[in-house]
């Protein structure tokens, strides 16, 4: 059964809803309010109710095992639509953007936002009849006399009131009622309210958007409308109807009970040979009607003499094998007993992980192969069990972090990625005399092993497919929490936080092993490569204005072997415009614009962790403000004085340093 996930809010979102309720699916109904699920009335629906943020979504969809997600909340959610488009593509779920039928260009005046509308609304006379919300009641305060002139329209929850309350709209002026609104009655309140404006959002022909517009010309009033962002990536709600009904149609059709007993055996059949495959793979292989895989893999199994099809993308498998209904009938054969085949072991960096989401549909049998790493160290005499198996095939991954900390590193490498490019990463980050074990055809009669340093081999040809087992003797597990200060590499000019001030600041953000930081003010990198020690599978950004520091960072990430430090040259917030959604974030230096910075960090996270250190009052009373202005609901402020011993003669006397603040804050 389909399993399909609704995030609602719109009339769109509440018809779909009631449309796939009487369908053979399963739905679930997510909405913000107890409001929103109120009027889902009549359906064969789960609800879930409350407001997912990034995190939240990523782990609903893994215990829900959703199949397609519809994004049918409201035109002007961004945040909300850029997080269930980023939680989508993390979990590999299907995305479907329903967009609002929009309505016929109409005569009044339009903004491009809601800023934009505001200036031009306090230059005007007035009533204001406000329709956009409850959410961006604050962005309307700027306008003079806003409490006299404004009368906004909410829904009435508790939530809304209370937004208007805080924002300081007296009741009178509150019009809190539920909709649809006729155009008699948006008349009937333009007239009541002695409206002279009227403020809408071009939300679209079912958001009673016409009703508004027409009412504010029968009253000769004057029409704003906010434009909606653009989006082109959505479907329009009958190409949504479409797509369900062909999708819904497929699972079930007369011939469902056909497809339900094709029986699909995904089987790693080992290193390459057909002598490393074990005995169950090869039965499963002989006993198929068809043999699905890459070209490299189907060349072992050119004398099993059964048809095959060469596919290794998880879509192109699925698509062929509902199309083999189709082939079946043309040929006069049945194919029951379907093999999907994947080099090596299928639990060991395969593909097999995201195909099989996608053929859940089906029954499907397990079959394990032979893993590249366990022959290639068979073959040396080495054990495996307290190795560390990586892969940079496809994949960018901290490798260098792996091989600093365990004594050996297996690594699958191809396509972009051999063993050239993994020598010339060791040599640059100071690994070139580190011994390598290189596998070329492993199993094949013409398989091969090199042995040398990353020096010795990174001029060698090798096989563009290889296994690596690279070895250090001197690896170091040690978690270098405050580094000392005197094992950077220093520019005179160029500040660095201090080593006491570093471990307690990188440990208030609370990194997890794959974040994703800001490091704002980088200087001289020394946040940077402490939260890159820590933060291992993730990426620190380190952004700096100043050109003496980049050259610095530079020069201190090789020595820490950090590659997972990018470098942003660049003053933040516009240096942050285009980069990934951060985790955490350290402000140690801000240049005058922390109230700019924090607006930009969450307006990319809302839950972000952020860390400020602070040394002027200046910067402590403006990081105050800000986390009044923001309301952070998590603060900290600790305010740290370091003393460190100096020899004097035979004397140890106290040095203090400057006192400094360290302020923590989240949502």
């Amino acid at each position: 059964m389909l399993n399909i996930c609704i995030f609602g809010g719109t009339t769109e979102g509440r018809e779909l809803i009631k449309y796939l309720s009487d369908k053979n699916v399963k739905v679930t109904a997510c909405v913000a309010t107890e409001y929103g699920e109120e009027i889902i009335t009549d359906v064969k629906a789960a609800i879930h109710t409350g407001r997912l943020d990034y995190e939240n979504m990523l782990e609903f969809f893994d215990d829900n095992k959703f199949n397609l997600i519809i994004d049918a909340t409201h035109p002007y959610a961004k945040i909300v639509t850029e997080n269930i488009v980023n939680a989508c593509e993390k979990t590999n779920i299907k995305y479907l953007r329903l967009n609002r039928n929009q309505a016929e260009t109409v005569e009044a005046k339009y903004f491009s936002d809601i800023e934009e509308t505001v200036d031009y609304l306090s230059e005007t006379k007035g009533n204001i009849l406000l329709t956009t919300g409850s959410k961006e009641l604050d962005k309307f305060t700027r306008i003079p006399d806003f409490k006299k002139r404004i009368y906004p329209r909410v829904l009435p929850l508790d939530l809304s009131l209370e937004l208007c309350k805080i924002n300081g709209y007296d009741s009178p002026h509150i019009i809190a009622m539920q909709g649809p609104f006729t155009e008699e009655l948006n008349i009937a309140m333009i007239k009541a309210f002695d409206i002279k404006i009227l403020v809408t959002k071009e939300a679209g022909l079912s958001g009673g958007f016409m009703e508004k517009v027409n009412a504010a010309k029968a009253c000769g009033v004057e029409c704003i409308i906010i434009k909606r962002p653009e989006n082109k990536e959505g479907l329009s709600y009958e190409q949504i109807i479409d797509y369900l009904n062909s999708v819904i149609g497929s699972c079930t059709s007369s011939d469902k009970s056909e497809i339900e007993k094709i029986n699909i055996n995904l089987i790693g059949i080992g290193v390459g040979s057909r002598s490393q495959m074990t005995i169950e793979a090869f039965e499963a292989i002989k006993n198929s009607d068809v043999i699905i895989g890459s070209k490299r893999v189907l060349e072992s199994c050119k004398d099993f003499n059964i048809p095959m099809h060469c596919a290794f993308m998880p879509d192109e498998i699925l698509d062929y094998i509902n199309s083999l209904e189709e082939i079946a009938k043309q040929n006069h054969k049945k194919y029951k007993n379907i093999a999907i085949l994947m080099s090596g072991d299928i639990g060991f960096y395969s593909g097999a992980k995201k195909l099989s989401d996608k053929l859940k549909n089906f029954k499907v049998n397990i079959i394990c192969g032979i893993s590249s790493p366990i022959y290639l160290c068979s073959r040396l005499g080495f054990s495996w069990d307290d190795m560390s198996l990586f892969s940079l095939h496809g994949r960018e991954n901290n490798i260098i972090h792996q091989v600093k900390t365990n004594f050996r590193t297996f690594s699958l490498v191809g396509g972009n990625y051999g063993v050239k490019e993994l020598c010339e990463l060791l040599c640059q980050y100071n690994f070139g005399d580190l011994k390598l074990y290189v596998g070329e055809r492993l199993s094949y009669p013409d398989e091969k092993i090199t042995v040398g340093t990353a020096v010795e081999l990174m001029n060698n040809s090798f096989d563009k497919l290889a296994s690596v087992i690279i070895e250090n003797e001197n690896y170091n597990k040690t978690l270098n929490i405050g580094i000392d200060d005197n094992s950077f590499i220093r520019f005179d000019k160029v500040p660095m936080t201090k080593s006491e001030v570093r471990a307690i600041s990188v440990a208030k953000l609370k990194l997890s092993d794959d974040s994703t930081v800001y490091d704002i003010g980088a200087g001289s990198g020394s946040v940077s490569i402490e939260s890159a020690i820590l933060a291992h599978k993730g990426t620190v950004y380190a952004i700096e204005k100043n050109h003496e520091a980049i050259r610095l960072i530079e020069e201190n990430k090789v020595k820490f072997q950090t590659p997972n430090v990018t470098i942003i040259e660049g003053s933040a917030p516009g240096a942050m415009e285009d980069l990934p959604i951060p985790t955490h974030a350290f402000i140690g230096g801000s240049s005058g614009n922390l109230t700019e910075i924090i607006e930009k960090l969450l307006e990319k996270n809302k839950n972000i962790k952020i860390v400020i250190n602070a040394i002027s009052l200046e910067t402590v009373a403006e990081s105050i403000d800000c986390i009044k202005k923001f309301d952070f609901k998590n603060t900290e402020i600790i305010n740290l004085s370091v003393s460190k011993s100096k020899k004097l003669g035979s004397y140890n006397m106290m040095m203090a340093q400057n006192p400094i603040y360290i302020i923590s804050c989240s949502m």
